[in-house]
């Protein structure tokens, strides 16, 4: 596993996570909307949410998430589940950073994506990336994950702004998209990886939100 990370520069471990474990997760994840877009209706299912007050709905949607009530989820709970590969892939003493984010990604009739291949820093005076942990929670699309291997070994790629999303610089991306690769991370799945690594999610074309968390770890 070592060895995958530091090479490719990202592993995905399949069915990491139990059942209860993916409700659990899931179960946080409806009580942190609910209490963020002061819904008045009970969630019952998060992919639909879009269809179930959508007047409402679209207007208090966010796409990111923060809350003290998911870091504290994440730092102790997750932590712990996923403490052997951290400290395999990475080192024995780590934290999770506190800008963990439940992740909306809306179907594209709802709200327009942009997607586009970026990277995560860090910081150029930082030789090396960190792992960076995605779970997703509800997803219906046939792929939903894309990452150029071994690009996490380069540093920092130029960027350019679209909006608020960024993405590394046309001309650099097609030096490697010859070496692109598709996903499908399932729910219960966790992938991580760098985050030097050139990575993007894919739009979605369902009719359903595709929810995740993710976190990065120092």
């Amino acid at each position: 596993m070592r060895n995958n990370y530091r090479s490719a520069g990202f592993i995905h471990v399949e069915d990491f996570f139990s059942d209860q474990e993916l409700e659990e997760l899931i179960s946080l994840s409806k009580s942190i909307v609910s209490e963020n877009d002061f819904l008045d209706f009970k969630i019952k299912d998060l992919e639909s949410l879009h269809l179930t007050n959508s007047a409402k709905f679209n207007e208090f949607s966010a796409r990111g998430y923060k809350s003290e009530k998911l870091y504290g989820y994440i730092n102790s709970v997750l932590k712990q589940r996923i403490d052997a590969i951290i400290k395999e892939i990475y080192k024995d003493k780590f934290f999770i950073e506190n800008d963990a984010t439940l992740l909306a990604w809306y179907p594209e009739s709802l709200i327009k994506g942009f997607t586009g291949f970026h990277q995560d820093g860090p910081s150029d005076e930082i030789p090396h990336g960190f792992p960076h942990c995605w779970i997703p929670l509800t997803e219906e699309r046939v792929e939903n994950f894309e990452c150029i291997p071994e690009t996490h070994t380069f540093g920092n790629f130029p960027h350019s702004h679209m909006g608020h999303f960024i993405k590394v610089e046309s001309n650099i991306v097609e030096q490697f998209i010859e070496n692109k690769k598709s996903f499908f991370v399932k729910p219960k799945d966790l992938f991580i990886f760098d985050t030097r690594l050139m990575h993007c999610l894919t739009i979605n074309n369902t009719n359903s939100i595709a929810w995740s968390i993710e976190f990065i770890v120092k």
